[in-house]
């Protein structure tokens, strides 16, 4: 008899739990498995358990954000951007998602829609390096970039960070593009001292190397970068180096 009080009590104590506070233990649990799983290079894992979470709890903005990343690390690049307009139709000044989704845009080759994205991030938080480190590459990367900004912003990240390789790497690119070859050289020194295996600063200063008439250097380089993983110097090493 006591035995069944004692049950009786312990799911009467449940029931009387609020709707909220599981619906918030659920989604926490679903978030401690899917940030392991992200951390373990488990995507898809990861995907499934947030999925499952912004189901429990489809107003919650961050949890369609940790989404619309976990997309981006998979380079599911179309659906990020589906997480993050929902996050931010819950959340309009959410600045994380305003760079994820330009992240995306990015990779997509949508620079117009990627540069409104995070102009409105960097307008929203003026501290955001992140806004300022995409800007750079998108001021590269668009036909019409401005050079002189994109310097501006890296420059302004490597205050803060001055350790960042791809910031480097983005200078000496914006030297290559104002033709000063040996300054573009130096950014890449810097760059490959810090990341010792970055390959697109390998890529990238063979190009200079090129530009100096310098293709023993090239050719090494680009070597060094293909052993990296770049696959697009592999044509350029067939049909310039011996």
């Amino acid at each position: 008899m006591k035995r069944q009080t004692f049950s009786l009590l312990a799911c009467l104590a449940i029931a009387t739990v609020p709707v909220g506070v599981v619906k918030a233990q659920q989604t926490a649990e679903l978030l401690n498995s899917a940030l392991r799983s992200r951390e373990n290079g488990d995507y898809v894992s990861a995907e499934r358990d947030f999925q499952q979470a912004v189901r429990i709890d489809p107003e919650n903005a961050s949890l369609w954000n940790y989404l619309c990343s976990t997309r981006l690390l998979a380079s599911n690049y179309k659906t990020a951007i589906d997480a993050c307009n929902e996050a931010l139709k819950l959340s309009t000044k959410y600045v994380v998602a305003l760079g994820n989704r330009a992240d995306a845009w990015t990779y997509l080759g949508e620079y117009d829609k990627a540069m409104n994205d995070i102009n409105r991030a960097i307008a929203l938080n003026p501290s955001y390096l992140f806004g300022y480190q995409l800007r750079g590459w998108l001021n590269i990367y668009k036909n019409d970039g401005d050079r002189i900004q994109s310097a501006k912003d890296f420059q302004r990240v490597l205050r803060t960070s001055p350790d960042n390789s791809s910031v480097m790497t983005g200078l000496g690119i914006v030297q290559m593009d104002l033709k000063d070859a040996f300054g573009a050289i130096r950014w890449f020194d810097k760059a490959i001292a810090v990341s010792p295996k970055y390959a697109y600063a390998y890529r990238s200063r063979g190009i200079a190397r090129e530009m100096m008439g310098d293709m023993t250097g090239a050719c090494s380089d680009w070597r060094q970068a293909k052993n990296y993983g770049n696959k697009q110097v592999v044509q350029w090493i067939q049909k310039q180096c011996r």
